[in-house]
């Protein structure tokens, strides 16, 4: 079993309690399934089994649409229940040492640089102190970031 996820794209490890928390949480959103049928179909003995163990803990429905009135959006809250299943926890947090490097050397943060150096020597000694300095400081940070 832990070579099924291979094939099927899923990097994380596929059991059979994966396979049958899935169904049961299908049979859960269904419409056309009856409460008691889940329990028939997963072999349990009550529905306190289903709740215990298969009941999804997270809020799948549109709770602002229900609550506000407005139309449901089932397309939407499935894409985004599904979101953070699709996050590789192994990617990058960080800039390489490379990559970190090559920031600089854009042409908007250079000038920004720059423009902050000039604020630096006008003002010196209370060039933290004024707003324009501090404003150029976050505008570097903030496209430091992207």
């Amino acid at each position: 079993m832990k070579k099924l996820g291979v094939p099927t794209g899923f990097p994380q490890i596929t059991c059979l309690y994966y396979l049958q928390y899935g169904a049961g949480n299908a049979f859960n959103q269904s419409g056309d399934v009856s409460d008691a049928l889940p329990n028939m179909i997963l072999q349990h003995a009550s529905i306190n089994t289903f709740i215990k163990h298969y009941l999804p803990r997270r809020v799948t429905a549109d709770a602002r649409a229900i609550v506000s009135g407005y139309e449901l959006q089932h397309g939407l809250m499935r894409a985004a229940c599904r979101m953070t299943q699709w996050i590789d926890p192994d990617r990058p947090q960080e800039p390489t040492f490379e990559q970190s490097l090559t920031v600089n050397l854009d042409p908007y943060i250079r000038r920004l640089v720059a423009q902050r150096e000039k604020w630096k020597r006008r003002f010196q000694g209370t060039a933290t102190q004024q707003s324009g300095y501090r404003t150029l400081s976050r505008e570097i940070f903030n496209a430091r970031q992207w």
